[in-house]
Order: structure tokens, then sequence, then C-alpha cells
């Protein structure tokens, strides 16, 4: 008996001597299972893996329990996609043949009526218009000298000075130059106008699409050069779908946003198609632009928020 209590004894000390070594890990105490006396220890192991999120909903009332939306969430009802159109566009072209001096605009570019969109190589209508111009005054010169001297035949005829044929020769000589002046102006005008349909200007306001030249192309007679879209006359069609109803009226306004957000503004009603596509199930209204942030242009996707 004296044997084993000293073996106990001796155990016992060893094990609380290699608690005390660095290499080992005292093991604190755990409490048993079952038996929480505090109840805050109850909550926390309640708690135990549950995310914040949950925690405090678990915290809060019913009634403060609802959905919160930010601010600057937007929740729109009755908005449908609607298309731009223009009823001024032009297709510009040359009325000459040639190649690409210039290109003086870009895609998407506002040009004012007037501006000039892009020039031929001229070189040789340059020198046909200066020879135009000589041309005519050295016209101008003879019909002023073939003027003076049908007048002094006529003065040397009436003293008897020359003959009759004498004066009818230089009359016809005068109406000649005075054929030769027509011409002379005719052929400068022709030069003109050649001069100038090597350069392709702006018929009106608007914006320059499908540009399809560069310098140093050629082009012929029937080139299209840009697509000039007119920002007057827009129409916005707005396709409604049929389980809208059709209460609208002439003259009600509604809000846009461009796709970009980037422009926004409020359109008139000018037009309601009242038959629904069976196709699509919707039905058309036409509007105008009253108030923009910036200017709308052909093909362009809005917004619409019907009201």
């Amino acid at each position: 008996m004296k044997k084993k209590l000293f073996v106990f004894t001796v155990g016992v000390v060893s094990f609380f001597s290699c608690t005390k070594d660095k290499n080992y890990a005292v093991i604190p105490n755990l409490p048993k299972e079952g038996k929480h006396t505090n109840k805050h220890e109850i909550k926390n192991n309640t708690n135990h893996g549950t995310s914040p999120q949950t925690q405090n909903l678990q915290t809060q009332t019913p009634a403060s329990a609802t959905l919160n939306i930010d601010s600057t969430t937007n929740i729109f009802l009755n908005r449908v996609t609607a298309t731009v159109n223009s009823s001024n566009i032009s297709q510009l072209s040359f009325h000459e043949s040639g190649y690409i001096k210039s290109v003086n605009v870009k895609n998407g570019q506002f040009v004012t009526k007037g501006s000039e969109i892009a020039e031929l190589e001229n070189d040789i209508l340059t020198q046909q218009l200066i020879l135009a111009k000589n041309t005519l005054e050295q016209a101008t010169v003879n019909l002023a000298l073939s003027k003076m001297t049908l007048n002094r035949t006529i003065e040397l005829n009436k003293k008897q000075a020359t003959t009759q044929s004498a004066v009818e020769k230089a009359d016809s000589d005068y109406s000649s130059v005075k054929i030769s002046v027509k011409t002379a102006q005719a052929n400068l005008e022709i030069a003109k106008i050649n001069m100038r349909d090597s350069k392709l200007y702006a018929p009106f306001d608007g914006y320059v699409l499908n540009l399809n030249t560069w310098i140093g192309n050629y082009v012929s007679l029937s080139t299209s050069i840009v697509t000039l879209v007119s920002l007057n006359d827009l129409q916005i069609q707005i396709p409604v779908p049929q389980t809208i109803p059709n209460n609208f009226k002439i003259g009600q306004e509604f809000n846009f946003l461009s796709t970009s957000n980037e422009n926004s503004g409020v359109l008139t009603l000018s037009g309601i198609v009242p038959f629904v596509d069976p196709n699509t199930k919707t039905y058309f209204l036409y509007a105008n632009p009253k108030q923009v942030k910036i200017p709308l242009m052909s093909g362009e996707l809005i917004f619409v928020q019907l009201n």
C-alpha cells in the first residue's frame, strides 16, 4: 500500500513539473456542459456563429425590420424606350468627280448652314477659273475697242471719208465681239460653278453622320460623303404596351432621360395612334422635344416616363 501511495505522489509531482516547461501549454478550465449560471454567457452562446446582420434583425422589433430603400435608388413605373427620328435627313455628295483634298468635319459634329464639309482637288479647276476671268477681261477690252471703231467709221462715212461697206464691217465686228463677251461670261460662270462644286457645303444646320471618305480618296458624282441630320422637326416615336390605358391627350408633357443618363428634358405629345399592333401588343404615341439639356440626335434611344 505504501509503495502504491509513493508512486502516485511521484506522478503528481512530475505532472506539475512538466506544466512549468515552456514547451507545454496550460489547458484552461472549461465550463461544464448544461450548467450555465450567467445569463450573459447564454446570450453569447446563442449568437455564436450568427452574422452581424442577423443579430441586428434579432434585436429589431417587427416595425423597425422593414425594407429600407436608399434615396438614390429610382423606381420607374410606366417607363418605356422611345426612338428619336428626324424628318430632314440629307445624303451629301459632290457634283464633280475627283480626289478628296480635305475633310473638315468629324462624325457626330454639329455644323451650321454653309459650313464647308469637304473639298476636292481643284488645281485644274482653279486654272480654268483664272483663264475664264482673263478671257472675259480681254473680251471686254475688245468690245470697247470695237465700239470705238464702229463709231469712228460711222463718223467718217457721214463725211464721205469711208465707204458704207466699211461701216457694215465695223458693225459686224462689234457684234461678234459682243457675242464673245457673252461667251466669256458664260464660261466664267461655269468655271465658278465647277469651283464651287469642288467644295461640299452643309445645306442646313445639323449633325454629321456616316462620314464615308478621307483625304486622297477618289469619289464620283453619286458617292455619298456624309449624312446630315437636321435638329429641326425631330419626332419621338413612343411604343406603349397595351397594358397601359390610352388616357393620353394631345399637348400632354412627359419627362425623358437618355440611356446614358447624361441628357434629360420634356416632350410634348403631338400624336396618338390608338390601334394596337397584334404582333408587338403595343400602340404608338408621337411627341416633339420641348425642352432638352443636350440636343437630341436622330436614331437616339431615350427613356420616356409616361405620367
